[in-house]
């Protein structure tokens, strides 16, 4: 018997996932009434076996190793396995990673995906046609945040450190995560990233890693009057490692880097949409953060110093494009002096992207996807959980992983796992259930 309506497992400090996850589950309890729990993924065998959810929520079933494992081993259970979408901007003949990722099996361990765009279904019903049966279009509900929160203001952001009061602008820079899965050998040979991007690509990435570590170090030590606000990836716990090796401890830069706490600087916590928020002008090398900044009415530049025309994401198109430090630093101070023509001139290309993209921007893509998880939980006519499918060993050795892991002289030892592991991750999922709760309504 079922302890539970709906069990949701999340990686406890995504601040991305939890952001996906949340406001959707906040409206299925609070308007539609059905019980709801947030745990931690990485012990979410046991949490299957205690609660034996009707339905398992996840922002994510092939992501990470540890979601599609969960999320197989609830489908073959019997619980009715819905998953939402964290990396939502397919792009045509690259749709495996998007649809697949650590599903080497390639079969859909789940019965109900949402995806974030018309242009989304369409492109995966059309090269597996057997996800017409599962796919539909509610929105990114990751993207909600910025129509259901006031938003972090420059002003107060820099009265509140006082140290960054001298600066009038703030330039944000994002990591592009990629660059550290190219650094990774192992991670490269088993997703097949040559041949998913090809040598030429490959080569280009590495080229160009060198030359922006040059470039962002040259920018922020040119513009000593403009503070810089850098935010590595999730999967990023070593700035060393990143685009930003040679320039992070220079005085004007705040670095925002939520999976080490062991690189703080001023203030490690503070978020993507804080990043964006606080910020005159958003860069990028690539990545989805610029349509987030487009939501916030930011300027955007993309500094791509080899090409534009990549085997990428569309979002460059509605971004000023720079290869040089030179252009980048004409393109910054042509914003920060108001002259904005040429912003303005790619508006309809960025209306258009975030169309493609995210589906909606009205801030009610929790709710769409809250009545179709609803619809198809009232449409469940019979259901059998038999949680004794979940192998008895793997799950004691996820148990014993968990609990080591979250000990305090365990990750003294090893600050990379609190990501992960966090010591108190009930109350995380506990505080952002709360937030939303608070501005969500029918």
């Amino acid at each position: 018997m079922s302890r539970i309506d709906i069990l949701n497992l999340e990686w406890p400090n995504s601040e991305r996932d939890l952001n996906i996850s949340t406001p959707v589950l906040v409206y299925l309890n609070k308007v539609f009434g059905y019980t709801v729990v947030s745990k931690n993924i990485y012990n979410g065998l046991f949490y299957l076996k205690y609660y034996k959810p009707k339905v398992l929520l996840l922002s994510n079933a092939i992501g990470a190793e540890i979601n599609y494992i969960v999320s197989k081993y609830a489908y073959l259970s019997g619980v009715k396995v819905v998953t939402l979408t964290s990396e939502g901007n397919f792009v045509k003949g690259d749709l495996a990673q998007f649809l697949w990722g650590w599903n080497k099996e390639k079969v859909f361990y789940h019965h109900l995906q949402n995806v974030w765009s018309k242009r989304a279904l369409e492109l995966a019903i059309e090269e597996y046609s057997e996800f017409s049966e599962i796919g539909f279009v509610g929105g990114a509900p990751g993207f909600d945040k910025y129509k259901l929160f006031k938003q972090l203001e420059k002003t107060a952001f820099l009265k509140s450190h006082k140290e960054l009061k001298k600066y009038k602008h703030i330039v944000g820079i994002t990591s592009y995560g990629f660059f550290e899965h190219l650094q990774n050998e192992a991670y490269a040979k088993k997703h097949k990233i040559n041949e998913r991007y090809g040598d030429e690509q490959i080569k280009m990435y590495h080229k160009d890693f060198k030359v922006l570590e040059q470039i962002y170090r040259q920018l922020i030590t040119e513009n000593k009057d403009i503070l810089f606000v850098i935010r590595l990836h999730p999967i990023s716990p070593n700035v060393e490692k990143t685009e930003f090796k040679y320039c992070y401890k220079l005085p004007n830069v705040f670095v925002s880097n939520p999976s080490n706490a062991s690189q703080r600087t001023f203030n490690n916590s503070l978020s993507i949409t804080e990043c964006i928020s606080v910020s005159d002008i958003w860069i990028a090398y690539e990545s989805t953060t610029m349509l987030e900044a487009w939501l916030l009415n930011k300027p955007t530049i993309v500094i791509n110093p080899t090409r534009y025309d990549l085997k990428r994401e569309q979002n460059y198109k509605g971004a000023l494009k720079t290869n040089t430090i030179e252009t980048l630093n004409e393109k910054i101070k042509a914003i920060l002096n108001n002259e904005l023509l040429e912003v303005k001139a790619l508006a309809s290309v960025r209306k258009q992207i975030i169309t493609d993209t995210i589906g909606f921007d009205d801030g009610k893509n929790h709710k769409r996807i809250a009545i179709k998880i609803n619809d198809f939980i009232k449409s469940i006519t019979k259901q059998e959980i038999d949680t004794k499918k979940i192998p008895i060993g793997l799950t004691f050795k996820h148990v014993l992983d968990y609990k080591k892991q979250k000990s305090k002289l365990y990750q003294w030892y090893n600050p990379h796992v609190v990501q992960v592991y966090k010591q108190k991750d009930d109350e995380n999922f506990k505080k952002i259930f709360k937030r939303y709760e608070k501005v969500i309504t029918k």
